[in-house]
């Protein structure tokens, strides 16, 4: 059974699609996906415990 990790408006993500979201674009372009910057993006994936790509 996966655990998942509780989103903004009540949405659910299975581990292992947000790891795949994160390492699926640049993080500035998935950051302005999803109206945030790309640090806070990387924090929250920090936070969440999923390892971001690295920059550049």
């Amino acid at each position: 059974m996966s655990r998942y990790y509780p989103a903004w408006n009540g949405i659910q993500v299975l581990p292992e699609d947000l790891i795949r979201f994160a390492w699926s674009e640049p993080m500035h372009d998935l950051a302005t996906k999803i109206g945030m910057s790309d640090v806070g993006l990387r924090k929250l994936f920090v936070s969440m415990g999923i390892v971001p790509p690295p920059q550049g």
